[in-house]
């Protein structure tokens, strides 16, 4: 595996997450052939961050995927490489060693923070299974452009809820909430969530919650700068030292943003750009994507 980073400090990176095993779709959806020539949805995500000017990728992934992923995205894409590191389950801060029987990943903020020694620069994350659509890269883009790459700072792509809530099945959201500035005053994970005839409803941790529809939630594209990268091992330290069933326990990056918003201080912008978005959750979403997939491709070659 690569030691050291590949990627110029003046670029920002594309990194992809896509170590997830995939169980309420039952299998590695990151993986599934969607797009009307084959493409799997992260094709999108490099296709579209290469656009928005981004130099060479990080994959997270499992390590039963690598044969597969890198004999599909090549090694050489977006103007410079493409880059594969597993998310092992003993990356750990010292004095911390994974529980006997944990299989599960330890969540997304730790699959970033696997890839993160291979970033030289500031980087934009997004899921291996979610297309994004051109706006989030470019806002992305536009946010890194215009902050000091010496401070620490992170914007979230916001999308409203009702355009992330397939008909397949329950999903599971992080809910927005801005201070007047615009800046993220707390994001909450909301499971179970589903249409009903007047609006939406889920679970959080206090118990059930109703929605409009209208409500910003994190969708995982988010654009970091480097002093941000310190801050979150340390944050990881943190979830290790209070948790108590490090059986399950997963290290979520809307739970690990939050926690440096409000610890740390850190200002997390909500940007706009979330216009259109479509994923896999459920066996159910495959054939929505695919035909949103082709409609995407027929206006693209008009």
């Amino acid at each position: 595996m690569p030691t050291e980073p590949p990627i110029p400090a003046d670029a920002w990176t594309l990194v992809v997450l896509a170590a997830g095993l995939g169980t309420r779709f039952g299998g590695r959806k990151q993986l599934e052939p969607v797009g009307p020539s084959g493409q799997i949805l992260s094709d999108y995500s490099l296709r579209h961050a290469h656009l928005a000017g981004a130099v060479g990728c990080v994959f997270v992934i499992a390590p039963e995927d690598e044969d597969t992923i890198r004999s599909h995205h090549g090694d050489q894409q977006l103007g410079g490489p493409i880059v594969y590191v597993h998310q092992r389950m003993d990356r750990l801060p010292q004095g911390h060693t994974p529980p006997d029987g944990r299989v599960k990943p330890w969540g997304t903020a730790h699959a970033l923070l696997t890839a993160l020694p291979l970033v030289s620069g500031p980087c934009v994350v997004v899921n291996a299974d979610d297309y994004y659509g051109p706006n989030a890269f470019q806002a992305a883009r536009d946010f890194l452009a215009s902050t000091e790459p010496g401070h620490p700072a992170i914007a979230l792509v916001g999308y409203r809820l009702g355009d992330t809530t397939p008909p397949s099945g329950p999903v599971s959201r992080a809910i927005v909430s801005q201070k007047p500035d615009g800046t993220v005053e707390s994001l909450v994970e909301v499971t179970g969530i589903s249409a009903g005839e007047t609006g939406f409803t889920g679970f959080d941790g206090k118990g059930g919650r109703s929605f409009t529809g209208r409500e910003l939630v994190s969708m995982n594209c988010w654009a970091l700068t480097p002093p941000v990268y310190s801050l979150l091992e340390e944050a990881l330290q943190r979830f290790l030292d209070r948790e108590d069933d490090l059986l399950a326990a997963e290290f979520r990056l809307p739970d690990a943003v939050s926690e440096l918003a409000n610890v740390a201080g850190v200002p997390v912008q909500v940007i706009p750009g979330g216009d259109r978005w479509m994923g896999l959750t459920h066996p159910g979403d495959r054939d929505g994507v695919r035909a949103a997939l082709l409609a995407v491709e027929r206006i693209s070659c008009s």
